[in-house]
């Protein structure tokens, strides 16, 4: 029976002239003896240039080795520019189907413990320790530093695992890189992720081409290929692919990790997208961009844009708390600083309203947001359409203009501080504000004048007795700096002869909110036509009349002629008898 033996070697092999010690309690089967002459052992393979220290380390053939450790390398192997040390470092190297082992390190208690493959380097408790079944652990060329960093490697090659647990879980997983505590844990299939952090891509298992750089980014990926995360946290509850987030939370998911399947969404700001879970297609830049967006698609935020945003798709939100409060309604644009700040935020299902705004607080809204239900308006300036609430397909294009329109529909407002007259009121128009001294077209207005426009139709009173109290004047515009003079009417003193007369405005007179009069001198006409026709009746019943009196001049000038010559003939007849009577 064999005894216990302490064995400790240290042997210096360069020259036949070096020395060693061997200290033994007893001679045991397979030992090595050490002569001036060179080791003696139980084969011919003589080992060269070899540092060997510790117990139950065998030796058939090592050329350019370090080992150091209880039963490192403990079942003997072939060796060639090779360091291991410890406890069962690289214990199984025997097992070879090649014959050699170059250029491996194993450093760290069981490092590689169950591997044989070559051209790998392990340091740490259980690093790279593979496959219980030996024959499974052939991956070359991978680098694993950390307790049990790459811990379950079979055939897995060209890895690279920095930090305790990083690529646990790898089995047949290449040209992965994970670098921190628990990175890319549970990888078992992926390949080519990069993971840079404690527990970033934690849970992946399949995902392949995912690169996490932050602590907790990609945490809850499973199968989600090809995405980029970078920033604490981002992307941590996600499961899906080509998504790019870079930011403190940003792309986050919600708590539900199985319901963040949204892909091909970009957000770039911290929290931006923070709590997205199916929406897919989305472009979130800026903190807090798209930041409660859950199932929204092809959503566009620049600038802690659409923060409210849920379930509205295909919208685009650029600058400031542009459509901040927009919940669900969907088609809208909003460009500049609080552009559609109080879009509705109720929480309805999906609602397109296909508003476009662009300006600082242009189609704002009235700041109770669920009120701002209009639809299909277009506002360009700075606070153009700022107060519209449920008016729909209304235009403003100018600073501040339409600004006055609230519930209104079908209005369009052209120009600097161009407004309607009324803001509940439709189907307005106004170019320019009071400041406007000149206007032109290259042809006449052509108006609508259709029967099918019209109802309530009835003839008009006014005439010539309304026209007869006019009065048509000539003046210079204030604000025309040239001195062209103008005519037409005061419409204070127009609307004086209209009370006067207990005829309603008729629409000839309008007052902006300024409390400003304008006259709508086409309407003048039709009293005038009135006029007119009045008058041309007034010359027909003359001109009959004369008639009939040239009828009866006539006639009275035949029977005056007829008794003319009756007298004449009278008058002959008498100068006959006196003639006779003489």
């Amino acid at each position: 029976m064999k005894k216990k033996i302490f064995f400790l070697i240290v042997c210096f092999i360069y020259n036949p002239k070096s020395i060693a010690q061997i200290f033994l309690q007893e001679t045991i089967d397979k030992s090595i003896e050490i002569t001036p002459s060179g080791i003696k052992g139980p084969t011919t393979l003589i080992p060269s240039s070899v540092t060997v220290l510790g117990a139950g380390i065998p030796i058939l053939q090592r050329v350019d080795n370090t080992i150091v450790g209880t039963e490192a390398a403990g079942q003997g192997g072939y060796f060639l520019n090779s360091t291991i040390l410890g406890y069962r470092a690289y214990y199984n190297s025997r097992n070879l189907s090649n014959g050699s082992t170059p250029h491996t390190v194993a450093v760290g208690s069981q490092a590689m413990l169950n591997y044989f493959a070559s051209q790998n380097v392990a340091v740490g408790f259980e690093a790279m320790r593979g496959s219980s079944t030996l024959a499974n652990n052939t991956g070359l060329r991978n680098v694993a530093v950390g307790y049990s960093a790459l811990r379950q490697n079979s055939t897995g090659r060209e890895n690279t695992a920095l930090g305790a647990f990083s690529l646990y879980s790898n089995t047949v997983g290449n040209e992965n890189v994970g670098i921190g505590g628990s990175a890319l844990l549970l990888n078992t299939v992926g390949i080519q992720n990069v993971a840079i952090g404690v527990n970033t891509l934690r849970s992946n298992v399949g995902g392949d081409d995912n690169v996490a750089v932050g602590k907790n980014t990609l945490y809850s990926n499973i199968e989600g290929n090809s995405n980029t995360a970078v920033g604490f946290e981002a992307m941590s509850l996600t499961n899906s692919s080509f998504n790019t987030a870079v930011g403190v939370h940003a792309l986050r998911g919600s708590d539900i990790p199985a319901n963040n399947t949204g892909g091909s969404n970009t957000a770039i700001g911290d929290n931006a997208l923070q709590k997205n879970s199916t929406g897919s297609n989305n472009i979130a830049i800026g903190t807090n961009a798209l930041l409660n967006n859950t199932t929204g698609i092809y959503n566009t935020a620049l600038g802690s844009g659409l923060i409210g945003n849920t379930i509205g798709s295909n919208n685009v939100a650029a600058g400031s708390l542009a459509l901040f409060a927009n919940n669900a309604n969907s088609g809208s644009t909003a460009i500049g600083t609080n552009a559609m700040l109080y879009a509705d935020n109720r929480s309805t299902s999906e609602r397109y309203t296909y508003n476009t705004a662009v300006g600082y607080e242009a189609l704002r809204g009235s700041t109770t947001a669920a009120n701002n239900t209009g639809r299909y308006n277009t506002a360009a300036g700075r606070q153009a359409l700022r107060l519209v609430s449920s008016g729909n397909y209304n235009t403003a294009v100018g600073a501040l203009a339409g600004d006055g329109i609230t519930t209104g529909s079908y209005n369009i407002a052209i120009g600097y501080n161009a407004d309607v007259p009324t803001g509940t009121a439709d189907t307005q128009v106004r170019i320019g504000d009071a400041n406007v001294s000149f206007a032109c077209v290259q042809v006449a207005w052509t108006i609508t004048s259709d029967r099918r426009w019209k109802e309530a139709i009835r003839p008009l009173s006014l005439s010539s007795d309304f026209v007869k109290q006019l009065r048509p004047v000539a003046y210079h515009r204030k604000n025309n700096e040239t001195p062209d003079i103008e005519t037409g009417l005061i419409a204070q003193e127009l609307a004086t002869t209209l009370h006067q007369a207990k005829i309603p405005a008729l629409g000839l007179l309008k007052k902006n909110p300024d409390g400003m009069l304008s006259v709508r001198y086409t309407d003048l006409l039709m009293p005038l036509i009135n006029a007119l026709q009045e008058q041309q009746q007034q010359i027909e019943e003359w001109k009959t009349a004369n008639e009939k009196g040239k009828q009866t001049n006539e006639q009275l000038t035949a029977k005056n002629e007829e008794v003319a010559a009756k007298i004449k003939k009278i008058t002959a007849l008498l100068e006959m008898i006196e003639n006779n009577q003489k």
